[in-house]
């Protein structure tokens, strides 16, 4: 009794925050997506992070030979973040987005991109919860952390990602540019999130100083709040965007794009 009950917790900390989240963004949002859709961008993000796992498993054991010749720590620890877990992590959930574009509610309603972009991010933490809280000697504070950062971490990291995406519909002129930010803006936010933190794993390794430790814990903190700031700015233009597009349509029905 007591390991199925543990069981359950385990889950209830691995899904709890993803569920809380996705379900504020449906209840703010009841006009641009439904529950079908998020639920289906979420189990899509959850699905293609178990062979992406894999995979950033497998790079992972072929990076970190190679980083141990890195002689500075803060170095070695910011190309593990980039290589081994931004880069593969994110091109995961870009290969999700582009089929998710092919949505026709998606086409007609460019915003709900941004908030599918979150589900599918928040699918991919899902996982990581599970394994990152399943692994843990202390379950209850690593799950505790994550709840406040790497949860909402990847949220912005999925809002980046929509963002873009929906300007993919907004400005199709200039598709292939909005595509490369879709890819290479969620990787830089991913890797200023997980660089700080690899590194002060490998000053610890190191020896290296306490200060030096709080110096990366000040950039960690400062990075976070600059990404809350981007994305919040990001998301808003692109739903004044959205929203301008939608009455543009409705004021003149027979504009090219609106059939």
């Amino acid at each position: 009794m007591v390991q199925v009950a543990s069981k359950f917790i385990l889950l209830a900390l691995a899904f709890g925050p993803a569920a809380y989240l996705l379900w504020e963004i449906v209840r703010r949002s009841p006009d641009v997506v439904r529950l079908d859709e998020v639920l289906g961008s979420l189990g899509l993000g959850f699905v293609a992070s178990i062979p992406i796992t894999v995979g950033e498993i497998w790079l992972q054991n072929r990076i970190n030979p190679m980083l141990a010749h890195v002689s500075i720590p803060v170095l070695a620890g910011s190309l593990r973040a980039l290589a081994g877990a931004a880069v593969p992590e994110e091109i995961g959930k870009f290969l999700v987005m582009l089929l998710l574009l092919r949505s026709e509610r998606v086409m007609q309603r460019p915003y709900a991109a941004v908030i599918l972009g979150v589900a599918v991010s928040l699918g991919f933490a899902m996982l990581e919860n599970l394994i990152y809280i399943g692994i843990s000697d202390n379950w209850a504070r690593t799950a505790a952390l994550r709840a406040v950062s790497a949860m909402p971490g990847h949220a912005f990291y999925g809002a980046f990602m929509g963002c873009f995406a929906a300007m993919t519909l907004l400005e199709p002129e200039r598709r292939t540019r909005h595509l490369a930010l879709m890819l290479l803006a969620p990787i830089l936010a991913h890797w200023i999130y997980d660089a700080p933190v690899m590194a002060m794993d490998e000053v610890y390794r190191a020896g290296g100083s306490v200060w030096s430790v709080w110096g990366l814990w000040i950039g960690f903190a400062g990075m976070l709040l600059l990404q809350v700031y981007a994305a919040i700015r990001g998301m808003q233009q692109v739903l004044y965007r959205s929203i301008a597009v939608e009455r543009s349509a409705q004021a003149d029905p027979l504009s090219p794009g609106t059939a």
